[in-house]
């Protein structure tokens, strides 16, 4: 008897992507989906919430919506949504790490409710976008090999680890500064300038330097907490095996809760306050602004972040043994920009697929679509109930940071993997392509005022590295390089991507 016969499409006449597991399986097969990609998922509304200085209570909204939008998207790619959208394999969607550091930089420009106006509508701009050029992005695979996925993906997790450093020892700027203003020079210019005061007022903008060490920046009880999740997952890592293996930063944040808990460093009364369930409605900050540039620049975010993707689906098809064709690989890509559109809705970001989520595919042989449908359910579900939101926004920051340096430096190590397979020994022109673009990807962290004298109306645009970065590599890419359309190389650099 041949393999042929034995396998499960020639018993069923149905294709393994397509079969209808026990509904037992397909929840515990699904949760294992949700559990994999928990911690990646709710790290971005957690650094962009408390870049645009929202309460407690709208972190959390942020938190509960993107849940919600990561099941409403999973189920359309996974499922199938009309003849114009989903892909119909089994694909998780999460919020991309590629737009953290733009939407960091319109948060830092704008706070508040003001500024979350401006994010969404600028994402919303985007996934209109991007629904409309995703059948002209999925011809675009020449103009990005691996040397410039890689090296964009390099750059996002280099971008992105001073987020996870800040986290472990305190934000720059803030209630945890390194510095503080002397208490008693501000007593003094409080007095010298109260009604009455023979002195003439403050000229706008002068203020007092900050000077006295401030005892909560990098104490030794965070940094202790920090190191214990980091350690935890490695242990993890090291000696559990499988699924546990797989959740290992969930559970390592897990652990990392406790002791804090404990320590009476983490409380609960905004858990208790959160509501059992609760409905995620569109609009929640105010009907969004739009702004040509902010839109175009989460547009070229978008643009990477559907190459990416086009390279996931690729290697998905191989790896289930479906065929991707043209028209089907417009769809996945449509469902980026519909997932993003639905998103910038709901008060949330966008969306792409979830790699490690294709490398669970790969580890655990279940190729059914439906396994991703019930996935999406349960977040869905876990969308619904704030207070599973307040108990994740309730995490002390140096948690977060012990395991964001791990899943922001697993981004950078993935980028690292897909430059391995890239011709650097024959090919002298793929090094420069590499050191430059990171050369230009680092500007806005080493040199953030680099921009100053430039018309503020692109400063939105040339302060993401990431962006830089792509540019700069598709650039120097089809200048060295030319356009080659190499399909294998982009699936196997996809299957590099586990990570991501």
């Amino acid at each position: 008897m041949t393999a042929a016969a034995t396998s499960p499409e020639a018993q069923t006449g149905v294709h393994p992507v397509d079969q209808r597991l026990p509904m037992g399986k397909l929840t515990a097969l699904g949760l294992q989906h949700v559990l994999v990609m928990y911690a990646g998922a709710v790290a971005v509304p957690l650094i962009v919430g408390r870049a645009l200085k929202l309460s407690p209570q709208e972190v959390a909204l942020l938190i509960s919506a993107d849940l919600f939008c990561c099941g409403i998207a999973t189920l359309i790619q996974s499922m199938g949504a009309t003849q114009w959208f989903g892909i119909k394999l089994p694909v998780m969607m999460g919020v991309t790490f590629a737009s953290v550091a733009p939407m960091v930089a319109i948060a830092n420009a704008n706070g508040g409710h003001g500024g979350a106006q401006l994010l969404f509508g600028s994402i919303i701009g985007a996934g209109i976008i991007s629904i409309l050029i995703a059948p002209l992005v999925s011809r675009m695979l020449r103009f990005f090999p691996p040397v410039v996925t890689g090296t964009i993906i390099l750059v996002i997790g280099v971008s992105l680890m001073r987020v996870g450093i800040n986290w472990i020892f305190g934000n720059p700027v803030g209630p945890t500064a390194p510095a503080l203003v002397d208490p008693v020079y501000a007593k003094w210019l409080a007095d010298v300038t109260s009604p009455g005061s023979a002195l003439p007022p403050i000229p706008k903008g002068l203020a007092i330097v900050p000077s006295v060490p401030n005892p909560k920046y990098a104490d030794l009880t965070g940094l202790g907490i920090s190191a214990l999740v980091l350690v935890s997952i490695l242990l993890i890592v090291k000696y559990a095996k499988g699924f546990v293996a797989n959740i290992s930063v969930l559970l390592g944040i897990m652990i990392g809760g406790v002791v804090s808990a404990v320590m009476g460093l983490m409380t609960f009364e905004k858990v208790a306050r959160a509501d059992w369930f609760d409905v995620v409605l569109p609009f929640h900050f105010g009907m969004p602004q739009f702004d040509p540039i902010l839109i175009l620049t989460m547009t070229l975010i978008m643009i990477v972040v559907m190459i990416e993707s086009t390279g996931m689906f690729l290697a998905l098809g191989e790896m289930t043994g479906r065929k991707v064709s043209q028209q089907d690989l417009a769809r996945g890509l449509r469902t980026d920009g519909l997932g993003t559109l639905i998103g910038g809705v709901f008060n949330t970001f966008p969306y792409t697929s979830f790699s490690q989520n294709v490398g669970l595919v790969a580890v655990t042989g279940i190729k059914s679509r439906y396994v991703c449908v019930a996935g999406g359910v349960i977040l869905i579900v876990l969308g619904l109930l704030p207070k599973m939101a307040a108990l994740v926004e309730s995490l002390p920051t140096v948690v977060l940071g012990g395991a964001g340096l791990v899943m922001f430096g697993m981004v950078a190590a993935t980028g690292i993997r897909i430059l391995a397979g890239v011709d650097f020994k024959t090919n002298r022109n793929n090094p420069m392509i590499v050191a430059v673009s990171i050369g230009i990807g680092m500007i806005p962290l080493i040199a953030p005022n680099f921009k100053q004298w430039m018309p503020h109306s692109i400063h939105s645009l040339v302060e993401s590295g990431i962006l830089l970065a792509s540019v700069a590599a598709v650039l120097l890419n089809l200048f060295l390089n030319g356009a080659k359309h190499d399909e294998a190389a982009m699936i196997a650099a996809a299957k590099q991507a586990e990570a991501h």
